[in-house]
Formats: structure tokens, C-alpha cells, sequence
């Protein structure tokens, strides 16, 4: 489908050509089996985002990265997206990994708005589901308990910025908390960024499949 595109929306900052990291905190920092780790919220979106769209370009699945190194403001990229979306079917994937001040807090999330498009909520239900078959009993997913069309939801429903002033349908996924020391070692690790690649490239191809 030549007028369809996949938006990926690798929130927050990454680093400038000078190596300085663009955004203020999201970062953490742990000793993990005697070697100290540290990462940038950022820059990890950012590796996620270009490894899922070099795997889609192998299915045939057009899509396109929204930001570059910059941490620009939310109205930037909610007017970018709506650019790009101008003529296509379009739908929208941002990208991150979250922070608490309570460190044993952690789990997978996924957001949709509840306004104006009520397909972003058939879509971060079927992305909530997809995370179960492929992280059941082995990772936590933070829900609700609300409902969604008679069954339980697998989303959230949130008012974020780049959820409601875009104008296709749009989700956000927040795919472990940083702060938490086994997922920071786990979603830092190469096998937890591989894992998150092979989960949105199937979401990806069910929301091509379904959606587009």
C-alpha cells in the first residue's frame, strides 16, 4: 500500500554531533554484575526506532523516523506527523522507556487517547495483546482493569500530547522503567533491545494488516 506509512516517534532527545546528550534527566545509571551502566532514555528510544524500521523495510512496510538527534518541542512533533500523514493512511508509534521515583515500580505500558480517534484504542489493544503472547509470565504488564468492547483492556487511556493532537491514530508505548534496576539491566541489555524490535515489528504488521 503505496499511500500508507507507519509514523515512529523515538521520544525525547538523543546526542548532538558533539556527543552531548539533548534532553534535561531521563537517564539512569546502575552497577550490573560489577560493571557500571549508564543510558539515555533518548538514545535508547532512538536504537529501538532505527533497528525496527531497518526490519520493517524487509517486509515491505513503509515508515519513516519523526525525529532526529534534537529534543524538539511536542507541538513540533505533533505538527510533523500530521505533515507527513497529509494524503496517507497513517498511524503513529511513540517510542519509550520510563522513570519513577519508586524504584521497585516496573512493567510494559501502552497509551491511546480516548478522543478523537477511537481506532488508536483498537490498536493499543491489539498491541497490549500482542506484548502478553510474546512477554507472558516473564515480563508485567501494567493495566487498569478497565474494559475494552466487553473485554479487559490491555492499554491505558492517557490525554499525552502526541496522542491528542495528532490527527491519525496514535499510541505510545513505554516498554520498561529505567529506574528499576532488573528492567534497566534487561531493556538496556542487546537481547532486550532485540526482544522490543521483534514485539513492535509484529505490532507493525498487524496494524499494516488491519489498519492501513
Amino acid at each position: 500500500m503505496t499511500d500508507s506509512i507507519i509514523i515512529i516517534d523515538p521520544g525525547h532527545g538523543g546526542l548532538d554531533f558533539d556527543g552531548r546528550y539533548t534532553t534535561q534527566g531521563k537517564q539512569s545509571e546502575f552497577i550490573i554484575q560489577d560493571e557500571y551502566k549508564y543510558c539515555y532514555e533518548g538514545v535508547l528510544n532512538r536504537a529501538v526506532a532505527h533497528l525496527l524500521q531497518f526490519r520493517l523495510s524487509h517486509q515491505g512496510i513503509k515508515s519513516c523516523i519523526l525525529a532526529d538527534h534534537t529534543d524538539v518541542p511536542l507541538r513540533v512533533r505533533s505538527t510533523a506527523a500530521n505533515d507527513i500523514a497529509k494524503g496517507k493512511k497513517a498511524v503513529l508509534i511513540s517510542i519509550h522507556h520510563n522513570a519513577f521515583r519508586d524504584t521497585s515500580v516496573k512493567g510494559f505500558e501502552v497509551f491511546a487517547y480516548s478522543g478523537l480517534a477511537p481506532t488508536s484504542q483498537d490498536i493499543a489493544q491489539d498491541a497490549g495483546d500482542i506484548f502478553l503472547s510474546h512477554f507472558k509470565g516473564i515480563r508485567k504488564q501494567r493495566i487498569t482493569g478497565d474494559l475494552h468492547r466487553g473485554e479487559l483492556a490491555t492499554y491505558k487511556k492517557a490525554d499525552f500530547h502526541i496522542l491528542r493532537e495528532t490527527k491519525m491514530p496514535s499510541i505510545l508505548m513505554e516498554f520498561g522503567f529505567m529506574t528499576n534496576r532488573e528492567e534497566f539491566g534487561y531493556i538496556t541489555s542487546l537481547e532486550g533491545i532485540q526482544d522490543q524490535v521483534r514485539y513492535l515489528e509484529h505490532v507493525c504488521e498487524i496494524i499494516y494488516q488491519n489498519y492501513l
